[in-house]
């Protein structure tokens, strides 16, 4: 658990709040430890490593393991699992309504509905931190009313069906433009979840799912089959593709089921081991990895033929065992 800062007798602290991973995407911890820190009277500010120095207290949150620790003061607070999986808020922190201020412009809300998840997949520390599936907060907890859009962190949310009706009656209720931005455990769909997302707004990029490993083909087929049973265009639905741990033709042949059978939009997503922060190598994927995540090329011209325009000097590059042949 994260101990805090103890204020010094006299004026509130100016604290700083540091992303190490120096990330895009809000940090949800530095926005909750803000409230936390603004409910005592304190001046909180994300900063950077560089201007930490001029502060009463700093706070690092690190999410992933293969971000650089930058030098940060002497008796910075660290937490996330990029530091140590097993480091968390207390309760009552975790709990509390994050600081959409520390971030001027944020136009969503984000939060945890469910904590957990019942797979060992091994490039997630998830299991490890959080544990098997369980309720963590309802949309009301974390949704600010002045957003029409709303970002669940959830791991599993369908791995807690009965609450996973409660927040899409929510959210269905309140008109939300919803994002599960970890994307939906697919081969855990229901008719009855996914009559519930058709009935939901979806985000720009659609409903997210995942198809991480030939060896669950059937299930995947059945999953994305019973969305798209329940109205639910295939159009709409983004399909995250783990690359680098199955072999080239194993992936290849995942990324037209998903484009050529179902219609629906592939995306590569990289391994990466999440203790060393290390991947295969990068360079026999790239010509997949470019193909796949440009729809317009994608739908444009086949992968082979992709192929051969990138490497017209010698065809033998190709990393997989399908036949590639002049004229192709």
């Amino acid at each position: 658990m994260i101990l805090f800062a103890k204020r010094p007798p006299g004026k509130p602290m100016n604290v700083g709040l540091v992303d190490v991973d120096e990330s895009s995407f809000p940090n949800l911890a530095l926005m909750k430890i803000s409230t936390m820190l603004k409910k005592r009277g304190e001046k909180t500010e994300l900063t950077g490593a560089l201007f930490a120095s001029s502060f009463d207290a700093v706070y690092g949150s690190k999410c992933f393991t293969w971000s650089p620790l930058p030098v940060l003061p002497a008796g910075t607070i660290f937490g996330g699992p990029g530091f140590n999986p097993k480091v968390r808020l207390p309760d009552d922190v975790e709990h509390m309504r994050p600081d959409y201020s520390l971030y001027p412009g944020l136009d969503f809300s984000l939060g945890f509905a469910t904590r957990g998840c019942p797979r060992r997949c091994p490039w997630c520390v998830v299991p490890e931190k959080e544990g098997r599936p369980k309720i963590n907060a309802d949309i009301h907890e974390f949704w600010d009313p002045s957003h029409k859009e709303i970002k669940f962190l959830d791991n599993n949310i369908l791995a807690v069906p009965d609450h996973f009706r409660t927040i899409a009656t929510q959210c269905i209720k309140e008109k939300l433009i919803v994002d599960f931005n970890q994307g939906l455990d697919v081969r855990l769909m229901t008719k009855e979840a996914a009559d519930l997302l058709r009935r939901m707004r979806y985000p720009k990029n659609g409903w997210k799912i995942a198809f991480d490993s030939i060896v669950y083909e059937k299930a995947f087929r059945r999953g994305i089959e019973t969305m798209a049973a329940a109205g639910i265009p295939t159009s709409q639905i983004m399909v995250y593709v783990l690359v680098g741990l199955e072999d080239y033709d194993s992936t290849l042949r995942r990324i037209q089921i998903v484009h050529e059978e179902y219609k629906a939009n592939p995306w590569c997503m990289f391994f990466i081991d999440p203790k060393t922060g290390q991947n295969p190598d990068r360079k026999p994927w790239m010509d997949l990895i470019r193909w796949t995540n440009r729809a317009a090329v994608r739908n444009a011209v086949p992968f082979e033929r992709y192929f051969r325009s990138q490497h017209v000097r010698d065809l033998n590059d190709y990393p997989g065992q399908l036949t590639i042949k002049e004229g192709d």
